[in-house]
């Protein structure tokens, strides 16, 4: 359908606190806005650094890549300094084109299952509902394969042989915490599911670890723009690129705007419906026109009760009870339930697809 829809949605979406230590990237004592410049050449760091400054507070990210802008972490005793309201005067401000306050994104998983057998390798791979216990995993070779995430735990089975540790595709936008480094497990069931040796849609894919949250499962909209950002610039012309982003927030034009400047410049981005059971318009990134949106499905084709929907999404996927890698040892396994889980094997097949 459409994507167009209703975008304004709440920017709730989570609890924009955090703990000031919480190693998600949000800091109780202040606030970060991002701030998209409206002169859109040349370096913005310059003009970031005016503006953090009239403002009394200090740059946190630069972005050149997705956008033309910063993030700016303002303390809170700086707010109350101010003469007059902070909406209104960044608004006034001359180089200010679009701001909005920095949100929480999460990790979009849903249930925990007593290891069931998992079924969405077989779904996929036919039109209509056979279940047969057969699967075709699609060669991806030469696709290189983007997972903004909680990380991934190379050390799983599943992965043998599609990592490259020496690459500089891999990256984290959450302080003290290696791309490698997933203390959550959501990352790496995300990535198995992808294009894993075993659990995996597709094969034989360039695989890379993307951190933009924290292993707690939850980070920054800066943070997560940090990693699309990071993810445009390592896809050069020429190569095939595919991302996705099983995680959700409230709605964020600046987030669905980095996204579309990530398509232009190449990449395919899949993401995840949500799992609140309402209008996947009203979230970011689902709600992202040039994304592919995926909500989920149980194993007997319907959809999944938690699942989102609307006209923001663009396909359904076997969300319900997917089994797939996990951390904690080489055969460690979980199955779990979300959109998180069938935005993957989307994922999977468009790098199946390319390759």
């Amino acid at each position: 359908g459409n994507k167009g829809g209703n975008k304004g949605g709440n920017k709730g979406g989570g609890d924009k606190g955090g703990d000031k230590d919480g190693g998600d990237g949000v800091d109780a004592d202040s606030k970060t806005f991002i701030v998209s410049l409206k002169d859109t050449k040349g370096d913005p760091t310059e003009k970031c650094e005016a503006i953090a400054a009239d403002f009394g507070g200090e740059v946190d990210k630069v972005f050149k890549t997705v956008m033309t802008g910063c993030s700016i972490k303002i303390p809170n005793g700086a707010n109350a300094k101010m003469k007059g309201d902070l909406t209104s005067a960044m608004t006034a401000d001359v180089d200010v084109a679009m701001f909005e306050e920095d949100e929480m994104m999460f990790i979009s998983e849903n249930e925990d299952y007593q290891d069931p057998q998992s079924w969405g390798l077989d779904r996929v791979n036919e039109c209509q509902r056979v279940l047969d216990n057969s699967a075709t995993r699609l060669d991806a070779t030469g696709v290189r394969v983007f997972i903004l995430d909680t990380g991934i735990y190379r050390q799983n089975n599943d992965f043998a042989g599609l990592i490259d540790t020496n690459s500089d595709c891999h990256y984290s936008s959450i302080p003290g915490e290696n791309h490698f480094d997933d203390g959550n497990g959501h990352g790496t069931h995300v990535a198995s599911t992808t294009c894993g040796k075993t659990y995996g849609v597709a094969k034989d894919c360039d695989l890379c670890a993307v951190k933009v949250l924290s292993n707690s499962g939850s980070g920054s909209s800066s943070g997560v723009i940090a990693g699309i950002e990071y993810v445009a610039s390592k896809c050069p012309s020429g190569m095939k690129c595919v991302a996705n982003m099983s995680l959700g927030g409230g709605f964020s034009q600046t987030l669905n705007d980095a996204i579309a400047a990530a398509v232009t410049a190449g990449v395919t981005m899949v993401v995840a419906a949500g799992n609140e059971n309402s209008d996947a318009c009203n979230k970011s990134p689902a709600s992202a026109a040039t994304a592919i949106t995926v909500g989920s499905t149980t194993s007997s084709d319907v959809r999944s009760s938690f699942s989102n929907f609307g006209e923001c999404l663009d396909i359904y996927a076997p969300g319900s009870g997917i089994k797939a890698a996990w951390t904690g040892g080489a055969d460690a396994t979980n199955t779990i339930s979300g959109t998180s889980m069938a935005s993957p094997h989307v994922a999977g097949l468009v790098a199946g697809i390319l390759g």
